[in-house]
């Protein structure tokens, strides 16, 4: 999609918000298609983690074609995971070379490990635009208290082969590092931080962002406060409402991508 395009249907959607209009003219530009809920961790901070069962399976393809086929001109860029780990469909390359043709732009956030060789070469290959690698922790003890099931050395190789691959290509996906402070003392964080950085040095990681916890739309207090709690500040709607949208495995239509359990359908 040009940026014309999209910018046009973001101002009409803007005008929607505006208005608060109840029925938006417009197909949403951003959406979350997720490949999969299931995932290769348990981390307590995810919904995999916690006590709530929710049903995992795998999205059809006829059911992602059908869904890409009927936002082709509208989307500006999809979100290929939400619950899940992506990469656990063993189509997913094939997902973003359909989106890629179509002119959406493609997004992946992947706690990599699964992130192999071939993974990072199919995806590349298939036009990926943007993939952030959820890392939650600068030490191995730290990552593998917070990354239940994971590896932390395996994961970092498997991060520094999908650079070592972009650059082989010349790709010019964006790579971003992401990483929760869970659990990290304040006394040599710094130095900690800049340790797992220098196993990246002079592989073309584009970003690093540290995220703050959050408590997933209200579901869970155990990141937050005044959960319930009557609010003191000046209520403004979520734009999501007007310009996103999130789709289940099993094609259920949510319209707030923190809404793990599906309970606005």
């Amino acid at each position: 999609m040009d940026k014309f395009t999209h910018f046009s249907n973001l101002a009409s959607i803007y005008a929607s918000y505006l208005k608060r209009d109840e029925v938006v003219k417009k197909l949403p530009t951003r959406v979350w298609i997720e490949p999969t809920p299931a995932c290769n961790l348990t981390c307590g901070h995810c919904p995999h983690g916690m006590d709530t069962p929710f049903d995992k399976g795998i999205m059809k393809w006829e059911l992602f074609t059908k869904i890409v086929d009927e936002l082709t001109g509208s989307v500006y860029d999809v979100n290929l995971f939400h619950r899940g780990e992506s990469l656990i469909h063993k189509r997913l390359a094939d997902m973003v070379a359909y989106c890629h043709d179509r002119g959406m732009h493609t997004r992946l956030h992947t706690n990599a490990g699964l992130m192999d060789e071939a993974w990072s070469r199919n995806l590349i290959e298939a036009g990926l635009d943007y993939v952030s690698f959820s890392f939650d922790g600068y030490t191995k003890e730290t990552y593998e208290k917070n990354r239940v099931g994971g590896d932390y050395e395996a994961t970092i190789a498997n991060i520094r082969t999908f650079l070592k691959v972009k650059a082989e290509l010349g790709s010019k996906v964006f790579t971003i590092l992401q990483v929760m402070e869970l659990g990290e003392a304040p006394d040599g964080k710094e130095e900690r931080k800049l340790a797992l950085l220098s196993r990246f040095d002079g592989l073309g990681l584009g970003r690093f962002v540290v995220r703050t916890p959050h408590n997933w739309a209200g579901d869970f207090d155990e990141f937050g406060h005044g959960v319930g709690d009557e609010p003191t500040f000046r209520f403004t709607p979520c734009t999501f409402l007007w310009y996103a949208m999130t789709i289940f495995y099993d094609g259920r239509v949510a319209p707030c991508p923190q809404d793990f359990y599906g309970k606005m359908i």
